[in-house]
Formats: structure tokens, sequence, C-alpha cells
């Protein structure tokens, strides 16, 4: 419920998957401020093309565009970041070239 407090009013909103109780508060929230929603699953999804020990290739399609990305770091939840790290970028409208989106997410690292 304090998450969603920064939400404001006629804000782009995207939205991971969420547990249903946490969903409804979200939604109910960008109702009440009339936010334009995103979430991923419904208005943008991702569908794993390829994967192996050096990364997964995962297409994500967004309201307005389609992108292939390799992901270094692999699992579903890793594809669903991707998906959300995409709309977010897309809704904030800066003009990022899809180059550097690609570019940017393929050259992801997680050491450990």
């Amino acid at each position: 419920k304090e998450k969603a407090g920064i939400i404001k009013n006629q804000a782009k909103v995207v939205l991971a998957p969420q547990e249903p109780e946490a969903l409804e508060v979200v939604l109910g929230k960008c109702r009440e401020q009339n936010a334009r929603i995103w979430q991923v699953g419904r208005d943008v999804t991702w569908r794993l093309k390829h994967f192996d020990l050096n990364g997964q290739k995962v297409l994500v399609k967004t309201p307005n565009a389609s992108c292939e990305l390799r992901l270094p770091l692999l699992g579903t939840h890793q594809c669903e970041n991707a998906a959300a790290a995409l709309a977010a970028i897309e809704a904030l409208d800066k003009g990022i070239s899809s180059d550097a989106i690609t570019r940017g997410i393929s050259n992801v690292e997680w050491p450990a």
C-alpha cells in the first residue's frame, strides 16, 4: 500500500507480476489517480526463444515495440525483470535507442 503512494495523477505505471492482494491495491490506486497501467504478462509480454549456460534470448513485446534481448542471467524471473525494464524505458519516452537498450541489458553482470 505504501509503495502505491508514489503513483501520481495520470502517470504511466509499469507493473511486474504481483501477488493478488498487492495487485488489487496497486490497481485501485491507479484507478484513483487515472494512471495508465502496463502490466507485465498482459500488456507487456515475453517469450523465451533460447537458453543455455551462457544466458538466454527473449522476445519482449511492449505496447509500442518488439525487441529481442540477450540476457546473460538465467531464470524466468530475469525475463520478467527485463520485460518490466524495457517497458519502463518506453514509458519514460526519452528517445533511448533500441541499440543502447539491447547493449545495456546484454552487458548485465551479477558476480557471485
